[in-house]
């Protein structure tokens, strides 16, 4: 009975010696399926720096390690790759439907990447989630990136889709992105608003990148060398798309420089507890609310950047996308 007592204890001693592993950070306490992702599986294959591997294999690292995070998520009648012709641009966009039903409500989505990487299909799970559980037809857009096309290429692009989508479809849209497609993402409800564009239903924020000038708000202090972003990593992302720093006040830069955040449409904002970008998302729900603007803000404890990607390990990912589909909803 000792001998067994003994062996019980050690057990329970290793077991929570490995759950602390996992779980401990410097900044506080991961929670267990993102500690696990970061530091058994590593998805997202960060034991090198952005910028020292060249372009190509990050692009093509990082695709594959999205891919693995995220699950394939099965029962979408329809998938197609399509090229949305705008008369400007000739822009890829990949739609999901559930069923045949073309009049059920459209969101639009842009994926993250810091403007450098990412794709429709680096995103593909997110979208393949949101279009099952929403049962909306989801389109994702493949818009350029930098440094081979800086700003403001990749904003261009996007509202040159979401005029086309306004001038072809009567169907209800909602705009949705994450990191940097969480930048574009409001972008181009202030610029929809500023050019008489109405009719958008909401917008759903992940994670937002929308104060690119700054780097140095408490979230930025306390994980500036961070989980998953870094901001050094922000900091170079911000050179490939904005090589001229009189543009990082622009508020299609960094829509929380916006004089006005009123007359917007709706908000959901998520944010994660130990990102560098946390404060800037919140602050901009704030902005948001106090302007007349109904936007709510959710912020994810125990997650990191760029969590709803890892769908498939992470039951606080699909959880965030819930919120998402329970906003939309709603309205």
């Amino acid at each position: 009975m000792k001998k067994f007592l003994v062996i019980v204890s050690i057990a329970i001693v290793l077991t929570a010696s490995l759950i602390l592993y996992i779980i401990w950070t410097p900044y506080g306490l991961l929670d267990p399926g993102i500690g696990c992702v970061l530091k058994i599986k590593d998805p997202f294959n960060r034991q090198t720096r952005f910028d020292s591997v060249p372009l190509d294999t990050l692009r093509k690292n990082i695709t594959a390690s999205s891919i693995l995070a995220g699950k394939k998520w099965k029962g979408l009648k329809n998938i197609t790759n399509q090229i949305i012709h705008t008369g400007q641009f000739d822009i890829p966009v990949r739609i999901y439907y559930l069923d045949n039903n073309r009049t059920t409500p459209i969101i639009l989505y842009f994926h993250g990447g810091g403007f450098v990487y990412g794709s429709t299909e680096s995103h593909d799970s997110i979208c393949r989630y949101l279009a099952l559980k929403s049962k909306y037809t989801v389109i994702s857009v493949d818009y350029k990136l930098a440094p081979e096309n800086p700003y403001p290429a990749p904003i261009n692009e996007a509202f040159e889709v979401l005029k086309w989508l306004k001038a072809n479809s009567p169907n209800k849209i909602f705009i949705c992105g994450d990191s940097a497609g969480g930048n574009i993402s409001a972008v181009i409800c202030l610029k929809a608003r500023d050019t008489g564009i109405k009719g958008i239903a909401g917008q759903i924020l992940f994670y937002p990148s929308v104060n690119i000038s700054r780097v140095d708000t408490e979230s930025y202090r306390k994980y500036s060398k961070g989980l998953m972003l870094t901001k050094k990593d922000v900091e170079w992302f911000r050179d490939q798309y904005l090589p001229d720093t009189n543009n990082w006040t622009n508020f299609d830069v960094s829509p929380l420089l916006s004089k006005n955040f009123s007359n917007l449409p709706p908000a959901l904002v998520i944010t994660a507890e130990f990102d560098v970008l946390r404060d800037e998302g919140e602050e901009y729900g704030i902005k948001l609310n106090n302007s007349g603007t109904p936007a709510k803000v959710i912020r994810m404890n125990g997650m990191v950047h760029g969590f709803v990607s890892m769908n498939k390990f992470i039951k606080s990912a699909r959880k965030a996308m819930d919120s998402a589909v329970e906003f939309m909803n709603m309205r």
